[in-house]
């Protein structure tokens, strides 16, 4: 293995290192609980956008309408190609 150690402690110390990294970001969550208001959070940023009107809330649905019709185009020549064979 690297460095002239045996595999058991080559894969000792990987496994270690995993779950130190593990424990301290446990630590980490359990102290500062960072996404404890991840939900008021994004419902705020959304709104904002909203008010703001970078996101208006009919655009998602006007994209999915055109996305349709570009699927159905698609599958309307793929049909073709498939008639010319």
């Amino acid at each position: 293995m690297p460095y002239g150690i045996s595999n058991l402690r080559y894969f000792t110390l990987i496994i270690i290192g995993l779950l130190s990294g593990a424990a301290g970001s446990q630590v980490v969550h359990i102290i500062y609980k960072p996404l404890e208001d991840l939900p008021d959070l994004i419902d705020a940023e959304i709104t904002k956008l909203r008010i703001s009107e970078e996101i208006p809330e009919e655009s998602s649905m006007n994209r999915i309408k055109k996305l349709l019709e570009k699927f159905d185009n698609l599958h309307k020549q793929f049909e073709k190609y498939e008639k010319r064979k």
